[in-house]
């Protein structure tokens, strides 16, 4: 029985493995998304310019600054959930998700049933960079 973990946030993330309920976790994969890595700018070159107030005293964007990112990110997780899809049939049994809130539910809107149903919690914290160690930490004792 294979125990996965995935830890994650809009722009990298981790997946972890044990066979042990009480074991510790083995790195995996690493995954990195490098558009929703880039600048706004970047992800945008032909986005809305920059507007004027009719009275003409002052200048704003004309656009939401984030929506590229937005996008960006749940590009990301449609690609994770496909990861964890396709880990189904690699003999996997159990899931565990650790992402900060929004990403984690943008992870929730993407995995497909079949998935679902081997969730065995959620974990609302941004570890994506912190030690295995420390990931196991917030894990059950007993996967």
């Amino acid at each position: 029985m294979t125990i996965l973990v995935l830890v994650a946030d809009g722009a990298y993330a981790k997946l972890y493995t044990t066979r042990s309920q009480t074991g510790e976790l083995d790195l995996w994969e690493e995954c990195t998304h490098s558009a929703s890595r880039l600048k706004n700018a970047e992800l945008t070159a032909d986005g809305p310019g920059i507007g004027q107030d009719s009275s003409g005293q002052g200048r704003h964007s004309m656009g939401h600054e984030n929506q590229a990112h937005q996008h960006e990110a749940q590009q990301f997780a449609v690609e994770l959930a496909a990861k964890l899809h396709s880990s189904i049939a690699d003999d996997v049994h159990k899931i565990y998700l650790i992402a900060p809130p929004r990403f984690l539910g943008r992870l929730r809107d993407a995995i497909s049933p079949q998935v679902q149903k081997r969730v065995a919690a959620e974990i609302d914290h941004d570890l994506v960079r912190h030690s295995a160690a420390d990931i196991r930490g917030h894990l059950p004792q007993y996967l």
